[in-house]
């Protein structure tokens, strides 16, 4: 039955079936994903090509087109020397200074064209290689007080080394395009950043196998 049956396009078929997860499936149809140590990551990936599931949810009484939903998604790895770099298990070691990336994030999520020629460094990148995979709608769902709505990133973790630490960050931004709607974030601190703007949201990773 198995042979017959685990073939291709099932073998490889999401277990939610065709298009994007809801909050409800993730729950159910993934591993649990716990939360750690406040002072430690709060989770774990293995070193290969990985997928983030960005979960959005909508405060309003007035249902919320999916289209009018932009997300980005961040990383950081450490560039510094092994001797000095984060250490899993101290969340003081963690992204220095302020972020290099906000007026970079700003211009993807606030353009017409959904990309941006704004550069930045300091261990940070986008998780899509891709430039115009950079920036996802919600297109297709619609966001409620009852129902989130899910958009999927890309992430290769291929050949970072046990025990590295991995920050990610979504970003979002909601409404059509006036530029009423576009977001403003201001050079800082992550945990600025993540403690006071409700565009941003921050998860701790350690690799491991």
């Amino acid at each position: 039955f198995w042979d017959t049956h685990v073939v291709a396009p099932h073998s490889s078929a999401e277990p939610w079936g065709a298009g994007p997860p809801t909050e409800e499936d993730l729950y159910e149809l993934l591993p649990e994903l716990s939360e750690g140590d406040l002072l430690r990551t709060s989770c774990t990936l293995p070193p290969r090509p990985c997928r983030a599931e960005i979960v959005s949810h909508h405060r309003g009484l007035d249902p919320r087109p999916g289209g009018d939903v932009r997300v980005t998604l961040l990383y950081w790895l450490d560039p510094r020397p092994a001797a000095h770099r984060s250490r899993w298990d101290n969340s003081a070691t963690w992204v220095p200074g302020n972020v290099p990336w906000t007026a970079s994030v700003n211009d993807l999520l606030n353009s017409a064209g959904g990309t941006t020629a704004l550069t930045f460094a300091g261990g940070w990148r986008f998780a899509e290689t891709v430039a115009a995979n950079r920036r996802r709608t919600l297109a297709g769902q619609t966001l409620d007080p009852t129902r989130s709505g899910v958009v999927t990133f890309n992430l290769d973790l291929t050949g970072v080394a046990t025990n590295r630490v991995v920050i990610l960050v979504a970003v979002i931004r909601a409404g059509g395009g006036e530029p009423a709607n576009d977001i403003n974030l201001q050079p800082s601190t992550l945990q600025e950043l993540a403690l006071t703007r409700p565009e941003v949201a921050v998860r701790s990773v350690r690799i491991k196998k």
